[in-house]
């Protein structure tokens, strides 16, 4: 079975915002999910990189497009929030940058 990468992305908002999951719920959930054997789970990478950044108080959405940017020099975003609590962890990469 594969489970494209925008089902994770919406099965995290249905576990968050219909069924009260807590972080650390939704990263466990997320991390079996890319584990399992009889499952193809696309981008498979990320999803484990942005389970354990719901961990470090990363939204998940944001985690997970950070996750897809690997390799690039820099994350832009809109979100100043997100650019600060990035800034926060000198070891973010790429860097998260506001714009």
């Amino acid at each position: 079975m594969y489970v494209p990468i925008t089902v994770v992305l919406e099965l995290e908002w249905v576990l968050r915002s219909r069924y009260g999951f807590s972080p650390k719920a939704i990263a466990d959930a997320m991390e079996k999910l890319a584990m399992l054997e009889n499952a193809v789970v696309g981008e498979q990478a990320a999803v484990v990189a942005a389970a354990r950044k719901i961990r470090q108080g990363w939204d998940f959405a944001d985690a997970l497009h950070h996750a897809l940017a690997a390799g690039c020099d820099d994350f832009a975003t809109f979100d100043t929030h997100l650019a600060r609590r990035a800034g926060r962890d000198g070891a973010t990469a790429p860097p998260v940058i506001a714009i």
